[in-house]
């Protein structure tokens, strides 16, 4: 018999269901991809990711080449929820962004750090952007890619034994990190824009409790579009899709957003991943011209059931303009003039 037959998380939010003889490999590396069931694949989905396209692209890294931008994404998923063991266990999520244009770059450059707990397990990110940027007809093309570092942590304290005798041999909290990298491609255009990326290309492995290839990050593709209607002065309407897919499984959003003097955002959606349907609302604020304030409520509507029906989710994001250079002025001495 295998020295583990099986251990079970006291987060059974992520319904890892018990089965006998369940070998060491297979249960960590479940233990590892229970985020498929929280989010969209094995990375975090944000409700709000019309406004940190960075996050899904790396084409986007200078925005719209007129403004730095930055910002903070907070998404607390179930909330409410118990766990079968101790207290929490709710999935938490939290995405901070820059974005910087640099003409002397012909694009721009990009900051995503990104921390993502699914109970026993801790997926941390960091990575860098760069985008190319070719300037066409009412609009651009860019290309990017986006280099840096993922770990992932088990919490072995959260685990529980299914049997008596069982042994897992790990202890504590184990931490790994490995290189990541992606790739991505951007039209943007005045009235519409559409971006595909593939993120996780390197397809880094890690290792726990002795089994060499206990998990792997997938490919993941994304695919964002949006498109702009100025209806008045006053008022636009802003409907925007995203479809993500480890090549294996897909999940889709489809969001339509209004706005009023650029000040006030209301908006709907729905989201389908893993036959699981969720309603999403939206609301946001423009206290300034450079600040927004976004908030999203999600409530699973079909599909099967989550431990707590809400989820919801808050971003701040701040603009501001590019300095242009200043050239000093243009001196002519009479002495050398006709």
């Amino acid at each position: 018999m295998n020295l583990l037959t099986f251990v079970e998380s006291r987060y059974s939010t992520y319904n890892i269901m018990p089965t006998q003889q369940l070998k060491k490999l297979a249960l960590l590396a479940a233990f590892c991809m229970v985020g498929a069931t929280a989010t969209a694949q094995q990375d975090a989905q944000y409700s709000q990711y019309m406004y940190s396209p960075l996050y899904l692209n790396p084409a986007a890294a200078g925005g719209d080449g007129k403004n730095i931008e930055f910002g903070i994404t907070h998404r607390q998923q179930w909330l409410g929820y118990t766990a079968s063991f101790d207290q929490g266990g709710s999935p938490v999520s939290f995405m901070g962004f820059a974005s910087v244009p640099l003409r002397f770059l012909h694009g721009g450059v990009g900051l995503v750090v990104q921390n993502d707990r699914l109970g026993p397990i801790n997926n941390f990110s960091m990575v860098m952007s760069y985008a190319f940027r070719e300037e066409i007809t009412n609009g651009y093309v860019s290309a990017g890619i986006q280099a840096g570092i993922y770990s992932m942590g088990l919490d072995f304290s959260m685990l529980r034994f299914r049997e008596q005798g069982d042994i897992l041999e790990g202890k504590g909290n184990q931490t790994q990190m490995r290189p990541d990298f992606g790739i991505g491609i951007q039209l943007t255009k005045k009235k519409y824009n559409l971006g595909f990326s593939i993120n996780h290309v390197l397809r880094p492995t890690f290792s726990f409790a002795g089994a060499a290839d206990a998990a792997r990050l997938n490919y993941h593709g994304n695919i964002m579009g949006g498109v702009n209607f100025d209806i008045n002065e006053d008022i636009a309407i802003r409907p925007s899709a995203l479809v993500r897919t480890d090549f294996k499984t897909f999940s889709a959003q489809a969001s339509v957003m209004g706005s009023y003097q650029e000040k006030f955002h209301v908006g709907v959606g729905l989201r389908n991943s893993f036959n699981v349907d969720d309603a999403i609302a939206f609301i946001g604020f423009n206290p300034t011209k450079s600040l927004h304030v976004g908030y999203s409520f999600d409530y699973v509507v079909s599909g099967v059931a989550a431990k707590a029906p809400t989820s919801h989710e808050l971003i701040l994001r701040y603009t501001i303009p590019m300095p242009m250079p200043v050239l000093p002025p243009i001196i002519r001495t009479p002495r050398f003039r006709k």
